[in-house]
């Protein structure tokens, strides 16, 4: 049976029960992981997003803007990395919730300090 006879094509993020008799489990349990980690990203997006533009409108200074967005950027990258390859690692696993706060610390930052130099 090939692959892309087991795709749902009404629903194409369900990864069809057949595809866990080609796949090695380790390799469909990476991909469930990958794809909660594209989803929780998705749902920071919006925080992130408003935070660059509350930067923007507060005339932040580049340097604080850039470095609190390259701070978010890569705290995302680290964090899908230990989502996806390090997360059938029960011991690492729990690396995962510090990162997402690194991450979500530099968004806030950056709506603290656009508030603050408003005042």
């Amino acid at each position: 049976m090939s692959i892309s006879r087991v795709h749902y094509e009404h629903d194409p993020q369900i990864i069809h029960p057949s595809l866990t008799e080609l796949l090695p489990s380790k390799t469909v349990a990476k991909i469930l992981r990958a794809e909660a980690a594209t989803a929780n990203g998705m749902e920071g997006l919006p925080v992130f997003a408003a935070a660059v533009v509350a930067g923007n409108s507060a005339g932040l200074s580049p340097l604080t803007l850039n470095a609190l967005s390259l701070g978010y950027i890569v705290s995302r990258v680290v964090y899908n990395y230990v989502y996806i390859f390090l997360g059938s690692n029960r011991k690492l696993a729990g690396l995962r919730t510090p990162i997402w706060f690194v991450g979500i610390g530099q968004a806030l930052a950056l709506f603290v300090k656009a508030g603050l130099t408003k005042l």
